[in-house]
C-alpha cells in the first residue's frame, strides 16, 4: 500500500511541475500519440519495426506528424519520447536548455547511414548562425 501512494504522489508532484513549467514558458499542451496498446505502446514498436523493414520509415514518420501535429508524445514501456518538427523546439534543445534534455545516440540502421550524432552535425551549423 506504501508503495502504491507513493507512486500517485510522485506522478501527482512531477505533473504538477510540468503544468507549473508549461505556463510559465507559455508552452501549449502536448498531443499523444493515438495508441492501440497505451499501457505499454508496443502498437507503435510493431509498426515501427514494420517500416523499417519495408524501408518506409519516412513515409510512416510523415504520416504521424500528420496526424498528431508537429509535435506530439509516444509511450513505450513506461518511457516517453517526444517527437518534434518544429524548428523552435529543436533550438530550444540544442542551445538553451541542452542540459536539461537526455538525448539519445541515433539507434539502429540511421545511425549505420548517416553516423552517430549525425543530427547535432545538421542542426549545430544553423542554431550557429543564429548566435547574436
Amino acid at each position: 500500500m506504501q508503495f502504491v501512494a507513493r507512486y500517485v504522489l510522485t506522478k501527482f508532484l512531477a505533473k504538477r511541475a510540468y503544468t507549473k513549467n508549461m505556463h510559465l514558458h507559455g508552452c501549449q499542451p502536448i498531443r499523444n500519440y493515438p495508441h492501440t496498446d497505451p499501457i505499454l505502446g508496443l502498437d507503435k514498436l510493431r509498426k515501427t519495426k514494420k517500416a523499417q523493414a519495408e524501408e518506409n520509415s519516412f513515409k510512416m514518420a510523415s504520416k504521424e506528424f500528420a496526424t498528431c501535429g508537429k509535435t506530439y508524445q509516444s509511450h513505450l514501456m513506461g518511457m516517453t519520447t517526444i517527437h518534434t518538427m518544429e524548428w523552435s523546439n529543436l533550438h530550444t534543445v540544442q542551445t538553451v536548455e541542452f542540459e536539461k534534455w537526455e538525448v539519445h545516440p541515433t539507434r539502429g540502421s540511421a545511425s549505420v547511414m548517416m553516423g552517430v550524432g549525425s543530427l547535432s552535425r545538421m542542426v549545430q551549423p544553423g542554431v550557429m548562425r543564429e548566435k547574436p
